[in-house]
């Protein structure tokens, strides 16, 4: 008796941490989806008017709330690639590719690093131009995370590199 009482408290708390982490889950790709969001929307206001206070706030976020945000993104992404996520991160990146940030393009390095196989089969199904823009932005962040740490063998993911260049 005290074995089927154990097991179902047992059953119970497991279900419960499963539901509360299928719930964090959500809300952290919520928050994610909506930091990126923002920054597009920054963006955007800021093309449109040209106002400095947009370029202040856009700069502001920029080095004060999105750092955080890719962070957090780039463990999502190392631990498993969610195709949606990565989806509003891609859709960010050439939203805001007149954006002087280096930090998105450092976490498409980083990620790239990771998830080389998964990132590279996303951008060889992107249309030309998209996926041109992506691949600037790709080496680019990538030679920057590489060159910190130059200890580790990066030849997988060069060679993966090369092969979209020549896409």
């Amino acid at each position: 008796m005290k074995i089927t009482k154990f097991f179902i408290g047992f059953t119970c708390t497991l279900t419960l941490l499963i539901s509360t982490s299928i719930n964090l889950n959500a809300q952290v790709h919520n928050d994610i989806k909506s930091a990126f969001n923002k920054y597009v929307t920054l963006n955007n206001k800021f093309i449109s008017t040209k106002d400095k206070i947009y370029a202040n706030s856009l700069e502001l976020y920029a080095e004060e709330k999105l750092p955080p945000v890719l962070d957090t993104f780039q463990k999502i992404t190392c631990l498993e690639f969610d195709t949606c996520l990565f989806t509003e991160f891609v859709k960010m990146l050439l939203a805001t590719e007149n954006v002087a940030d280096e930090d998105p393009a450092n976490s498409l390095g980083f990620i790239f690093i990771c998830q080389t196989q998964r990132t590279s089969e996303y951008i060889q199904n992107m249309d030309k131009k998209k996926r041109d823009i992506i691949i600037n932005l790709l080496e680019f962040g990538f030679l920057n995370v590489t060159s910190v740490n130059n200890s580790q063998d990066y030849s997988k993911q060069k060679l993966a590199l090369k092969t979209l260049k020549e896409l």
